[in-house]
Parts: structure tokens; sequence; C-alpha cells
């Protein structure tokens, strides 16, 4: 032990430790990635619905029975997902391979003449002697499946094989189980927590700890609603005006605006442009930009202040730095956790702020006395 202890003393060595400590950390991590993602799956779902549980218990339902509600409420949505939801969607998606000749014909009458008046590009004389004897339809349908195919081998080898059928029945039954247990000890977590934190920071930490808890769960809770009914009015609208893939544009693009203008700017990307090789017409394409001007309208005005309000706090200008931000150091994940993470970060400036106009420095006082000494 003494030994130790005076290897630790020589120079460098306890920052060696302590990148060999976060090395250890960052391969534990690694290969129990599978649990983590378990549990923190399971943390997500219990603090998501922890005030669904509340709100029962509030009407005198006990909390294990409260628990047992929404544990089931979910099973239900998930079976509704495999059952109903993605036959339909793989419907959709084996439709739009049929069309795929269709669409071709399409773009040769219709795009081609427009790009031949707008550009020098004469397609007709390129099409006539480079091809002419391509099937493009063909290549296209070919392509599709080429690219489909690998996809379709590495589903179909991760659930075949035995170990992973079994992880996966695992997670199936371990994550409802850890959000079970999470859920009906959620408060006692979080007073054990409080009661770590030595008395002196107590009451600081305590306020900062229900602050930033108000703007996550304003934040997730809502959002994740807004979403759904997004998801919901995009699909409805799409399928009123028969834009291919419907469904799968209609919950892509409710469950991307996770990220702020991330869902409508891929929503009308993507329905425009098989509005356009489905319905080559301008009151189709109108309809598209109906949809997302209706639905965007309803959530800027109607949906979001209702049920997100401005707890958040923060301006849509800072809203769209943060994103810029997070995505230019950690990509998609980064966009991800933009608004949550900054709006956290704001609690905490917020609080600096106050301590800073609180003190005798701005008021000027340490001047005074200085002039005054």
């Amino acid at each position: 032990m003494q030994d130790i202890l005076e290897i630790l003393k020589k120079p460098g060595m306890k920052f060696f430790f302590f990148v060999l400590s976060l090395g250890l950390l960052a391969v534990f991590i690694y290969m129990t990635r599978n649990i983590l993602t378990a549990l923190l799956i399971a943390f997500f779902i219990a603090y998501i619905f922890d005030p669904v549980v509340d709100a029962f218990e509030r009407r005198r339902i006990p909390r294990s029975v409260a628990i047992l509600l929404v544990v089931v409420g979910l099973g239900l949505m998930g079976i509704f997902v495999l059952l109903i939801l993605f036959p339909l969607v793989s419907l959709e998606i084996d439709l739009l391979l049929e069309k795929i000749p269709r669409y071709v014909e399409v773009l040769k009458t219709h795009l081609v003449p427009i790009i031949d008046r707008v550009t020098d590009i004469d397609f007709n004389t390129l099409y006539a002697e480079y091809l002419s004897g391509v099937d493009l339809a063909a290549m296209l349908q070919d392509l599709s499946g080429k690219i489909l195919s690998p996809v379709a081998w590495s589903i179909k080898s991760t659930f075949t094989g035995v170990v992973n059928v079994i992880l996966y029945v695992l997670n199936l039954v371990i994550i409802p189980v850890i959000a079970f247990y999470l859920l009906k000890d959620i408060d006692r977590l979080k007073a054990r927590i409080v009661d770590l934190v030595p008395l002196s920071y107590r009451e600081p930490f305590v306020a900062a700890f229900l602050e930033i808890d108000e703007v996550l769960s304003s934040f997730l809770r809502g959002q994740l609603f807004v979403c759904f009914l997004l998801a919901a009015i995009y699909t409805v609208g799409l399928l009123m005006i028969d834009v291919p893939l419907a469904i799968v544009i209609g919950f892509v693009a409710g469950f991307a605006n996770i990220v702020p203008y991330l869902g409508v700017a891929v929503g009308v990307t993507f329905a425009l442009l098989l509005t356009l090789l489905e319905h080559p017409d301008v009151v189709h394409l109108l309809g598209v930009i109906g949809v997302f001007t209706v639905a965007q309208t309803m959530e800027g005005m109607v949906i979001t202040p209702r049920i997100v309000g401005d707890r958040v706090g923060l301006h849509p200008v800072v809203v769209v730095v943060a994103l810029m931000i997070w995505g230019q150091f950690f990509g998609f994940l980064g966009m991800l956790v933009a608004v949550p993470a900054t709006a956290v970060l704001n609690v905490f400036l917020k609080r600096a702020v106050a301590r800073y106009e609180a003190s005798g420095f701005v008021r000027g006082d340490s001047y005074e006395k200085g002039v005054a000494g």
C-alpha cells in the first residue's frame, strides 16, 4: 500500500491514472452498451410517464396499479405498431417499387423538357446516344433490390442468431421491469439524491434541480406529444391528397420534429418529390404545401404554446444557433440533445446572472468604498 502511495506521488502519475480510469470506463461502457441502453430506455420511460402515474395516484389509484396500467398501455401501443403499422408501411414500400417504371416515364415526359429549356443540355440527344439501350426502370428496380437486400440480410442475420434473439427478448422483458421499479421508487430516488448534498448547498441545489426538472419535463413530455400530434396531422393530410408513402413520411416528419425544424424540412422534401412523380400537377403540389403549412401554423400558434408553453425559456434564434453548434460538434446526436442541453445550461446561466446582479460589484459598492477610502 505504501509503495502505491509513493508511486502516486511521482509527477504525472495522477494524470496517468486519471486517463487510465477514463479508458477503463470507456471500455466498460462499450462492453455493457446493450445493458446500458436498456437502462437508459427504462429511465427515459420512467421519467416521461412519472406525471401520468402521479395523476392516477391523485385519483386514489394505488401507485403499483397505476404503473401497471401505464406499462400495459405502452405494450398495447407496441403491439399496434408491430401488427398494424408495419404491414401498412411494408405495403406502401412494395407499391412504390412497383411504380418505379412509371416514375421513370414521368421524369422523361415532364422533367427533361424543363431541364432542356433551363439549361443547354439536350437530353433527347444524350438519351439517344448513351441511354437508348438501357432499361432505366429495370436498372432502378435492380438497384433498389441491391440496396434493400443487404438490409434484409442484416435484419435476418440479427434476429435469427440464437444469442441475439435471447438478448432481444431479454431487453423486451427487462426494460418494462426496470421502468416499473424506477416509476415505483423515483420519488424516493430523488429524495435520496437530495439527502447526499451537503446542508450548506442543499437549498440552492434543490431550487436548481427543480427548475431543471421543470424545463426538461416540459420539453421532453411536451415535445413528444407535439410530435405525435404532428405525425397524425401529416399522415391524415398526405393520405387525403394521395401522396405515396404517406404513412412513412407523416410519421418520420412528425417524430423528426423532436429536432426543431428538421421534421418539416424532411417531410416537405420527400412529399413534394414523390407527389411530383405520382401526380405531376400543380393542384397536388399545392396540396402538399398546404398540409405542411396548416400543420406548422397549428403547431406554432396552438399546439406547442398549449402543451409546452414558454417554460423552456429559449428564444427561437437561440434554438437555431444551439442546433448549429451542437450539430457541428456532435453530429445528429448533438442536434437531438441541443435544445434540452441548452435549456439546462440556460438555467445555470440565469442563476449566475442573478448572483452577479445581486453582488456589490454590479451596484458599484466596491468602487464607492475605494473612493471613500
